[in-house]
């Protein structure tokens, strides 16, 4: 059992009261595929020292006298003929056993709980009830009589019911316990079990909440999702589509209402912002009754104050997917048409490309246009997302593709490394461009620098750096510092190669020299063995950072050569500082495969990776190498 401690806890309670002589009652109440049934699969399991007798109640038994009731007693009914002559009678009569008037309701109460505790004198009994909500009216009045009534007779019951459902006030008042879906770890496991494979953690973390941890959900979504999608290489849809029993169970529930109220929670689940003016703006425009939220039944699917919140995030992709492909279409364009396009220009256009049936230049230049205000917010992730969107609504193909190179760049730096490869392999095939071409495999190589691939990103990062010298110099010596730090993870020998590299690239002037000009030229200098030379120029790199000058833009995803050349000088108090804040910006900004990178490598000691490690001198002190 998963993440199932308290209940598995409370249920072993039960189970211990009995075994003490005593009695114990427990109802757990859940959402649909929460776990219920298993918990008492559970108690089943650890009562091998008791009588078990199960009940579960079927909508299609819901009218039927003591159908429940019934199939409980079952096991004990050799037991009858020693009830006193009153219980006989009105248990035989309720079950069909004699004949006879109407049985009365508390001698049939008073029955059950003789037979069950006389059952309990020779060995003690445990009662699971699974989906009480189904069970007819008059099995649940019987049975939270006799729960009511139990204390040292050796029986344990326990009840599960949905919750969401007409509670039976019979069993008003017993222990409850209320099971909720599982924690974010439970559920990765979970899917990951049911997958048979491993699950992006992001990915995870998006289901679980998607689901509220729901494990059915999860299982059933392991079996719906694509290898690609659980990798994080594809982007789940929004809202989240699970299929199997539990979409057919809350589409059904949204099927049964009037079809203006279906409209009305199909706005509300085409919107994330949960603004009710936004949904009740775009529910006039079509026509609707705002006041058509109010009915009972809508309100136990939603609430709508002081913002629109689904009662569970899987009645929100219920109310979705319920609607035909146009009616959703028809949703998102009612919702663009009622958005600011002023104050919140983003959320407007992702609803018009919701709304487009095809490709759409004029949509997908608005989807470019919001990608780049997420990126100045450090939103990588939200800037891939309008660029995937803007490129399956863009009609030229070359286009299509550089949009898709774009969206595979964002991923990456929001460290979403599967998905950026995956975007990567659709794009590059179709760059007609030189320098789109150069680029693309520039991410190729820092994608497999992610990977921890070494040998195989130097060497695609060296080629980039050859491809874009013709027309991008301050890329290519970028490109030409990257392929240096893969290489101090490489374990081959890639000296020569990278030194001939940098000696054809276009030089930098002094007076114009970045950061990265800085430390390139200081690392080739070192390799060429002109150490003094090489160490002036990783000083006057870093020198302002130890020194707590704030970090330059252009010098953000160059934490680990900066980091190198700290440890090249043996200078590790300012390389924990320059690490530690660098970091830290990079959190701020959203740039997270950047932070990723500046993680230090688990065998690294400052200054004693790959050729330009320090060396130690004849006393046995560190000497360093320049």
């Amino acid at each position: 059992m998963l993440d199932r401690a308290v209940e598995t806890g409370a249920l072993e309670d039960v189970l211990a009261a009995v075994r003490d002589g005593l009695s114990g009652v427990l109802m757990l109440r859940g959402e649909a595929g929460v776990g219920k049934t298993a918990l008492l699969e559970w108690a089943a399991g650890q009562a091998g020292d008791m009588q078990v007798a199960r009940v579960a109640g079927a909508e299609a038994e819901v009218d039927m006298g003591f159908a429940g009731l019934h199939q409980l007693l079952v096991p004990f009914l050799g037991g009858l003929e020693g009830l006193p002559a009153p219980q006989r009678q009105a248990l035989g009569s309720a079950f069909g056993l004699v004949a006879g008037p109407p049985p009365d309701r508390f001698l049939v109460g008073l029955a059950t709980l003789t037979v069950l505790t006389d059952a309990a004198a020779a060995r003690p009994v445990l009662c699971l009830i699974d989906d009480a909500q189904w069970l007819n009216p008059v099995s649940v009045e019987v049975l939270g009589f006799v729960a009511r009534r139990l204390y040292a007779d050796r029986v344990g019951m326990v009840f599960a019911a949905r919750e969401g459902e007409e509670r039976a006030v019979a069993l008003a008042g017993l222990p409850e316990l209320m099971v909720g879906g599982l924690g974010e770890e439970a559920a990765r496991e979970l899917l990951a079990t049911s997958a048979g494979m491993r699950v992006d953690r992001q990915v995870s973390w998006r289901i679980a909440a998607d689901t509220a941890g729901n494990p059915l959900a999860l299982v059933e979504l392991a079996a719906e999702l694509t290898a690609a999608e659980l990798s994080g290489a594809e982007p789940l849809d929004w809202p989240l589509r699970f299929g199997g029993r539990l979409e057919e169970l809350y589409q059904s529930r949204v099927r049964a209402l009037p079809g203006g109220i279906q409209t009305l929670l199909l706005l509300a689940a085409a919107d994330p912002t949960g603004e009710p003016a936004l949904i009740w703006n775009a529910a006039r425009n079509l026509g609707i009754d705002p006041e058509a939220g109010a009915a009972a039944r809508v309100e136990r699917l939603v609430s709508w104050e002081p913002r629109v919140r689904f009662r569970h995030p899987l009645i929100r992709s219920a109310a979705y997917y319920a609607a035909l492909a146009p009616a959703r279409r028809a949703a998102h364009q009612a919702l663009a048409a009622v958005t600011d396009p002023e104050i919140d220009p983003d959320r407007r256009a992702w609803h018009l490309a919701e709304a487009a049936a095809g490709p759409d230049e004029q949509v997908a230049a608005e989807l470019e246009r919001s990608a780049d205000r997420a990126r100045g917010r450090g939103g990588w992730g939200s800037g891939a997302a309008f660029l995937e969107r803007a490129a399956a609504l863009t009609p030229d193909e070359d286009h299509q593709a550089r949009r898709m190179l774009a969206a595979a760049e964002n991923r990456l730096a929001a460290g979403e490394a599967p998905a950026a490869r995956a975007l990567l392999g659709l794009a590059a095939p179709r760059l007609a461009d030189g320098l789109d071409r150069a680029r693309a495999k520039r991410l190729e190589g820092q994608s497999l620098y992610a990977a921890g691939q070494m040998p195989e990103a130097t060497s695609v990062l060296l080629d980039a750096a050859r491809m874009l010298q013709p027309s991008e110099t301050r890329l290519a010596r970028d490109t030409l510092l990257d392929a240096f730090v893969a290489a101090q993870f490489s374990g081959q020998a890639w000296m020569a190669e990278f030194l001939q590299a940098v000696r054809s690239a276009p030089k930098v002037a002094d007076s114009r020299a970045t950061l990265a000009d800085l430390l390139l030229d200081g690392f080739a200098a070192v390799g060429e063995r002109r150490y003094h030379a090489g160490a002036e120029l990783l000083r006057r790199a870093i020198a302002p950072l130890a020194a707590g000058q704030p970090i330059p833009d252009d010098a953000l995803p160059h934490l680990m050569a900066v980091g190198q050349a700290a440890g090249l000088l043996y200078d590790d108090s300012a390389r924990y500082q320059m690490e530690k804040r660098w970091v830290a910006d990079l959190r701020d900004r959203g740039a997270i495969a950047g932070a990723a990178y500046g993680a230090r490598h688990p065998d690294e000691r400052p200054g004693t990776r790959g050729p330009l490690r320090g060396r130690r001198g004849h006393d046995g002190g560190r000497t360093s190498a320049i």
